[in-house]
């Protein structure tokens, strides 16, 4: 398999190389972003991985064997295609003499990193604990991540934002990428959680169901739940702290009790309460996993709270600015 994923990899960096010195031709200094096939590329990426959704699905109702192993290969397939775009994107603005796009500027390559992180760590998972049930909830997730993109790129807003001179800054890109690890560890979580939840894992084999023959035990379930809690939790509290330090430095206060800090802190006492229940008061698996799923909902408010309808420096997708921002903000790169 570890063969197969270096071959992989070294084909795809074959193939986008070919497709960089085609389309190296085409680019200028005054071309937009949306405009470079690697834009365009990223949906063929996430075809792959529509495939691979799909093919998760049908390995729940056929059982182990080849459907599942394909699922796996499209999912990784994907992953390094995903990987790729954004590290060609990130060259191509170098190319363009626009230093300083690293691929976390716009909400549409931030959906992309982390379908990226949120695979990889399944994968991880996957071949650790050798079962791939958790699959097709996994991939549900990245799927809406995908489906989001879509919308951006649909309504004109893949490549929009706003820049603020005073945050461009080595811990904008610490502290994102610290969320980006912490988020997609929490969504694994919650769909091992949604796994433990089905109440196929509380059936006997001797029933003859396909789902209780192949999905794991709850309890199974549920320790690959809190070892993904267990790498989301310190990335996020990490992330957090770099964006105080990141706050200080830019403008001077490091807590401003805006509404995406009180709600980070909120999301952080949720997932630190998280092993409170589960070490103190002794939780059963079940209710982890709901509380899991809780907090990953949580997660997902507080993204759409303050990257979609925030008007703050958060703000990645807005159309109209605030006074605030237009008196620090320039045109993104």
């Amino acid at each position: 398999m570890f063969k197969l994923y270096v071959a992989l990899i070294l084909g795809g960096v074959l193939v986008m190389g070919i497709y960089e010195s085609v389309e190296t031709a085409i680019l200028n200094a005054g071309i937009r972003l949306d405009q470079p096939h690697t834009l365009k590329a990223v949906g063929y990426a996430n075809l792959l991985l529509l495939i691979s959704t799909a093919l998760y699905f049908i390995h729940l109702w056929r059982g182990p064997g080849l459907t599942g192993r394909l699922a796996s290969v499209f999912a990784s397939v994907g992953t390094v295609a995903l990987g790729l775009n954004l590290a060609m994107r990130w060259m191509e603005t170098y190319y363009l003499h626009r230093p300083g796009h690293v691929p976390f500027n716009v909400l549409y390559e931030v959906l992309a990193a982390f379908s990226i992180v949120t695979l990889v760590i399944y994968l991880v998972m996957e071949r650790v604990y050798r079962t791939r049930t958790a699959g097709a909830f996994v991939m549900s997730i990245v799927m809406v991540a995908a489906l989001f993109q879509i919308w951006l790129t649909a309504t004109g807003q893949a490549v929009t934002g706003y820049r603020f001179p005073v945050l461009l800054n080595y811990w904008k890109y610490a502290h994102v990428l610290g969320n980006l690890i912490g988020v997609g560890a929490f969504a694994v979580a919650a769909a091992m959680g949604a796994a433990c939840l089905s109440g196929y894992v509380r059936r006997r084999p001797a029933t003859g169901d396909f789902f209780a023959q192949s999905m794991p035990t709850a309890a199974r379930l549920a320790h690959s739940m809190h070892f993904s809690i267990m790498v989301g939790f310190p990335a996020f509290t990490v992330a957090t702290v770099l964006g105080a330090w990141w706050a200080y430095e830019s403008w001077g206060p490091d807590w401003a009790w805006l509404m995406q800090e009180i709600l980070a802190l909120a999301v952080w006492l949720i997932y630190a309460s998280y092993f409170y229940f589960r070490h103190m008061r002794k939780w059963s698996d079940e209710r982890m996993a709901g509380w899991a799923i809780l907090g990953f909902a949580a997660v997902l408010f507080l993204c759409l709270a303050v990257t979609v309808f925030s008007r703050g420096p958060h703000a990645f997708c807005c159309t109209e600015l605030s006074l605030w921002q237009r008196s620090l903000s320039m045109p993104g790169i």
